[in-house]
Parts: structure tokens; C-alpha cells; sequence
């Protein structure tokens, strides 16, 4: 057997990087957080276990704000503003800056990822902040499987 030449082991191991980077790059992709989308919709098809930090960072950019939320954990809030009215506004220095007017409610809807200890998303909170709802990513896709959360387990208020 004649020795194995750099050309035919160079392509097959361009070839197998190429696939390996492929699988691993491959991660469900979350719902945008708009008011175009209902909360339910976004909330039963958001992936949760599947986003770690840095994926959900480089899909919904930077958070309005963090928070330690009572379990422990930590949350990363984003809020969805109403469309407002653009008005132009002339800074002191004779800059201009454009701001959207948001009227009485800065924010209607917000979002918080709920992160676990490796850094994965494993609940998004919802928070209608007009009406006073809210709701979970985890019970609705519980819901949508048909395993409701019983009395048992969440007891109703009395």
C-alpha cells in the first residue's frame, strides 16, 4: 500500500469539520417578543432548555433590565413598547433627537427569560402591563400536552 497523500486526507478532513459544525450549530430559533404575536403563541412555541444565554442575547439583544426573581434565579426582562408618536426634539448643544412618544404606559407587554444555574432559559414570564394579566411559558406548553397543572399541585386561592 503506497502511502496516503495530504490531498486525499486533506478533503475528507475538510469534509467531516464541515458536518460536525453544521450539527452543532443547528438550535431552535425562539419567537420574536412583539405585539403582532399573541403572548400565548409566543409563549408555547418558545423553546425552553434549548436557549442558553448567549443565543438568547444574540436573538432578542440586550435586556431592558436583570432581575433576581424569588426562586433564585436570575431573569432578564424585556419590554414590548406601543407605537407612539415620533417627535423630533432640539438638544441645547443644536443636536436634534427623535423620540417615540409612548403616552401613558412606557411599556404594554414584558418578557423575562427565567435562566437556570447553567444558564439556559427554562421559563419565559409574561406580563400584559395595560390589563394586569400574566401567564407562563411552562404551563402553556403543559396545557397544550394535555398535563395541567392539578389542585394538588397549585391549590386555589381561598
Amino acid at each position: 500500500m503506497k502511502g496516503i497523500s495530504l490531498k486525499r486526507i486533506l478533503p475528507l478532513a475538510l469534509l467531516l469539520a464541515t458536518m460536525a459544525h453544521a450539527e452543532t450549530d443547528h438550535a431552535p430559533m425562539p419567537p420574536v417578543f412583539n405585539l403582532e404575536t399573541s403572548p400565548e403563541q409566543i409563549l408555547e412555541r418558545y423553546p425552553l432548555g434549548q436557549i442558553d444565554r448567549q443565543a438568547a442575547f444574540s436573538h432578542h439583544g440586550k435586556a431592558h433590565r436583570t432581575v433576581s426573581l424569588v426562586n433564585g434565579l436570575t431573569g432578564w426582562v424585556y419590554e414590548i413598547h406601543r407605537g407612539g408618536k415620533p417627535e423630533t426634539f432640539r438638544r441645547p448643544s443644536g443636536g436634534e433627537m427623535t423620540m417615540l412618544d409612548t403616552y401613558d404606559h412606557p411599556a404594554a407587554r414584558s418578557y423575562t427569560l427565567m435562566f437556570d444555574g447553567a444558564g439556559h432559559v427554562v421559563d419565559v414570564l409574561y406580563r400584559d402591563l395595560q390589563h394586569g394579566g400574566a401567564n407562563s411559558a411552562l404551563l402553556v406548553q403543559r396545557e397544550a400536552q394535555g398535563d395541567s397543572p392539578s389542585d394538588a399541585e397549585f391549590p386555589p386561592k381561598k
